[in-house]
């Protein structure tokens, strides 16, 4: 039984620690105005990325989808992506 109650307490101990959670670096992205109405066939979506590397063009709603994805993919600016956003 002594043994069971000291992996019970490593057990316990290990679950009521709380480590350091890690700080995320955001990166403002390069972005164009642009007012071309056929770029942009959605009208909701008013953030326009073409992305260089796989050859393929991305529409978001707001700003924060359109960092996630050059996060996601690490892309780089004007190498990797070219993004618009559609102002009126």
């Amino acid at each position: 039984m002594v043994r069971t109650q000291k992996s019970l307490q490593s057990n316990v101990s290990t679950l009521t620690t709380t480590t350091p959670k890690k700080k995320t670096t955001t990166t403002k992205f390069k972005y164009s105005n642009s007012r071309k109405e056929k770029l942009f066939p959605h009208k909701t979506f008013k953030w326009r990325l073409e992305d260089r590397k796989e050859n393929k063009t991305c529409w978001f709603s707001c700003e924060d989808h359109v960092q996630t994805y050059i996060d996601r993919y690490k892309l780089k600016a004007i190498k990797d992506y070219i993004c618009l956003y559609h102002s009126q």
